[in-house]
């Protein structure tokens, strides 16, 4: 197969893909897949044609070993597209092909979200999950790195975004569990991470996941980041569906019996531990982390309006704990 670079996407993002119409295809269903709107719009409605009929730069498969890599997770490629992550060092592909079309990630040996991944996605594939979960098709070392590769999950023809009402009734089922697999924390819970399909919606990414209950943490980083990143609710507004009574957060507590009123510290606690999560969201967090301070307080508690945590981190130079 031909691959061709850079046609779908603006320049910050690393993309490859073979020509034909596979190759097109592929790069649309892995934006799709990855939850990227805009850039799914655009290789669906804007340049998918250049892949389509082959124009653009030639350039040479996203990893050495691309046939070799196919084989062994066992699939026959009519064709592909990658994406590099970045922040995570890894290699995200969309291989279409037969028996079935897979996602395959392509880490480091010492990946250890990519770990973490695969081992409790194989619990939740032998167990009846509480949600829809990508279904591992193979998994191990090769070469120098850790390989995941999973069916690529069916996607319905919606385009609707997923309320927080869904979400809330995800995180729900996520922290409720079942037997076999006890309760979850995806760790990573937002509108990008959760797909709509013929089924219902279906959660990918575990690589933040964990067992155990750990109430609103879920839907906290869905409020959270839904807000700071695509601009739907202020702190305010935030803080209020999280924490004010007969709330999305205070149902969802009500639902694993534990006590709504806590909804602000579990809040404020959730802040606490994620705040190095992704520094776009740093303003965010702050405005709300204070909100919080303020409401329980009834006054300013940090100087120059930084929250707490913010100031510890700025006069030590130490994450909040």
């Amino acid at each position: 197969m031909r691959w061709t670079e850079g046609l779908l996407v603006p320049g910050r993002v690393w993309l490859r893909a073979t020509c034909g119409r596979a190759g097109a295809r592929a790069a649309r269903l892995l934006y799709r897949q990855r939850r990227h709107r805009a850039l799914a719009w655009v290789a669906s409605e804007g340049r998918s044609l250049a892949l389509t009929y082959g124009i653009g730069r030639r350039c040479e498969p996203p990893v050495d070993g691309f046939d070799e890599l196919c084989d062994l997770v066992g699939v026959a490629p009519a064709g592909a597209a990658a994406i590099h992550s970045w922040l995570a060092d890894r290699v995200v592909l969309y291989i279409v092909g037969r028996p079935a079309s897979l996602v395959v990630k392509v880490g480091a040996r010492q990946d250890a979200g990519l770990a973490t991944e695969t081992e409790l996605l194989g619990r939740l594939n032998g167990a009846a999950s509480p949600v829809i979960a990508p279904k591992v098709r193979w998994n191990g070392a090769w070469r120098e790195h850790l390989v995941l590769a999973t069916e690529a999950i069916r996607l319905s023809d919606s385009q609707l975004d997923v309320s927080l009402e869904q979400a809330a009734g995800t995180a729900t089922a996520l922290s409720t569990g079942c037997s076999g697999v006890g309760p979850l924390v995806h760790g990573d819970l937002s509108p990008w991470n959760l797909l709509r399909t013929p089924s219902g919606l279906a959660l990918v990414d575990w690589e933040e996941g964990r067992t155990g209950c750990e109430p609103l943490y879920d839907l906290a980083h869905f409020v959270v980041m839904r807000s700071a990143l695509l601009q739907r609710e202020s702190p305010e507004r935030a803080m209020s569906l999280l924490t004010a009574p007969g709330s999305p957060g205070w149902r969802h507590l009500k639902a694993l019996d534990v006590d709504p009123s806590t909804a602000p510290s579990l809040l404020e606690d959730y802040l606490e531990r994620t705040w190095e999560h992704n520094e776009a969201s740093w303003e965010y967090r702050k405005a709300l982390l204070h909100g919080l301070r303020i409401a329980a307080t009834g006054r300013l508690v940090s100087p120059a309006g930084r929250s707490p945590a913010r100031a510890r981190t700025e006069s030590t130079g130490a994450a909040p704990q």
